[in-house]
């Protein structure tokens, strides 16, 4: 029995689908437009060179930075900043090799 439970774990994880899609994932759809404007940044070609969210997450650091700033100047509430952040750091933990670290920094221009 045990063999087969270890099968039907390791056949559940080899066939699970990687969403390539931001907008493909879950609660994205629910999301304020504001927080669904700021998960567009990693794909701008202009910051990091990249046309899809594969390269945006092998680029994680820089995508994460981007959407949290993005999310900051655009939604109203910290909960839509978390709320991106979030999504971006289980988008991208997805993709082998990707690993989703977080980045602690201080603006003097945010200190309050």
């Amino acid at each position: 029995m045990l063999f087969f439970s270890i099968l039907f774990l390791y056949s559940s994880a080899v066939y699970a689908k990687t969403i390539t899609r931001i907008v493909d994932w879950p609660g994205y759809n629910t999301e304020r437009a504001c927080v669904q404007t700021a998960l567009r940044e990693p794909t701008s070609a202009v910051y990091i060179g990249c046309r899809d969210y594969v390269c945006g997450c092998n680029h994680f650091d820089v995508a994460l930075s981007l959407v949290s700033s993005a999310a900051r100047e655009s939604c109203s509430s910290n909960r839509d900043v978390e709320d991106a952040t979030g999504i971006i750091k289980g988008f991208c933990a997805q993709f082998p090799g990707v690993t989703a670290t977080i980045v602690v920094c201080s603006h003097a221009s945010h200190a309050r």
